[in-house]
């Protein structure tokens, strides 16, 4: 049986916002494609799976960022279950950023100013239909966390995201890796090496 090696693509920068002034052109859509969470021994929760998803975070621009809470939409298609509750009616998502603020604050009022640390971000309720006798789809908002973005002494700030990681749990089972079941990045299929041959990876 060939091995799946997961490789994780994490989003390098989401975006960079100094909230206090506009900004007319607004930053790039990003998207990233969610594989199948992977743990040390293998997929990090065995009775989900799913056909393909992606995290789409929505074109800003600063003066807006404040105002809309909704960042973006999670997806994942046709997931599959063999655990003994069945098909899930919604999952929960997590978004985990590096956050930088620079070390210029024009009147010193933001504590975090010059600060440099990762925590959550944002999360998602995702919503669950069924799309086939076996399978269901589910969707959902990526809505900032309370905090984010909002500090009225920082809004003079610059902060940039770096480093995201978009993670999907079974419902109420975020930050329990064995309840983990996507992630963003790409899912690559080994084939068998042909060691009659002296195929690449044989003994």
């Amino acid at each position: 049986m060939p091995k799946l090696p997961s490789f994780a693509l994490g989003v390098v920068v989401l975006l960079a916002v100094s909230p206090a002034f506009g900004q007319s052109k607004g930053t790039a859509t990003v998207r990233v494609r969610m594989a199948r969470a992977i743990c040390t021994t293998g997929p990090c929760n065995p009775f989900f799976n799913f056909r393909a998803g992606s995290a789409q975070f929505k074109r800003m621009k600063q003066s807006k960022v404040l105002t809309r809470r909704s960042v973006g939409r999670l997806r994942l298609d046709g997931v599959s279950s063999t655990a003994p509750s069945g098909l899930p009616t919604s999952l929960d998502g997590l978004v985990t950023a590096r956050v930088n603020y620079a070390p210029v604050d024009p009147d010193s009022d933001c504590a975090a100013v010059g600060s440099d640390s990762t925590f959550p971000i944002a999360t998602s309720s995702l919503s669950c239909r069924q799309r086939g006798a076996t399978t269901v789809s589910c969707r959902g908002d990526i809505v900032l966390e309370a905090g984010v973005l909002d500090d009225p002494d920082c809004t003079d700030v610059q902060q940039t995201f770096s480093d995201v990681v978009v993670e999907v749990f079974e419902d109420g089972g975020v930050g329990d890796d064995s309840k983990k079941i996507a992630q963003d990045g790409i899912l690559m299929t080994g084939k068998t090496p042909d060691c009659d041959s002296g195929g690449s990876g044989c003994p």
